[in-house]
């Protein structure tokens, strides 16, 4: 009942990621999936920043739930979803600050250059709205709605989907990352509302 939401969960994270790469390599433009590409280790950075609290967070909230310490979840859980709002601002505007040479660090050439950098952009202004995507993802499973939590990972991602063909065709790079980060919202959205409507603590 718990375990299987989960590694499904996992698989549409996976699904999600490789997404953007599926779309524009049906572009044929070799330079372009090069330039998203070199930007999988940003996902890797803001998805570290929210697994240290949504997973933190949740192993500290599955103990205070074993206390009954209901008033300690609810402050818990506050301090995981500001501070990973915090920290996705933060990340994104160091990282936009220090850009250009991040890319070349990453592996960046000037002719992959201006894809990564199109990509990156648009990634590290919804930078605020991917870190805190795991935070609820996380924190739903203490109280048992793994089911719940799976699904606001899948709307994203359908979302993510169903936006890449549409958007890819006309802004190239910029569109595969407005269609994630508009992906991540979604599910932002659809997980704030199970927190608000159905959780007894968070």
């Amino acid at each position: 009942h718990l375990s299987l939401p989960v590694v499904l969960g996992s698989i549409v994270t996976i699904v999600y990621n490789l997404a953007d790469t599926y779309f524009i390599a049906r572009t044929g433009n070799a330079l372009l999936i090069a330039g998203v590409s070199l930007c999988a280790p940003l996902f890797m950075i803001l998805m570290a920043f929210g697994n240290i609290f949504g997973q933190g967070g949740s192993s500290l909230i599955s103990r205070l739930l074993g206390k009954q310490e209901y008033d300690s979840v609810s402050r818990v859980s506050s301090f995981c979803f500001y501070i990973a709002l915090a920290a996705g601002a933060a990340t994104g505007a160091a990282l936009l600050i220090l850009r250009d040479p991040f890319l070349k660090l990453l592996g960046s050439s000037p002719d992959t250059l201006p894809y990564a950098r199109d990509y990156c952009m648009v990634l590290l202004f919804g930078a605020p709205l991917i870190v805190v995507n795991f935070i609820h993802m996380n924190l739903l499973r203490c109280e048992g709605m793994s089911g719940l939590s799976m699904l606001g990972t899948a709307t994203g991602a359908a979302v993510n989907i169903i936006l890449d063909p549409i958007m890819i065709p006309g802004m190239g790079a910029a569109g595969a990352a407005l269609a994630t980060v508009i992906g991540y919202a979604c599910s932002d959205l659809f997980l704030l509302a199970v927190v608000l409507r159905r959780s007894r603590h968070l």
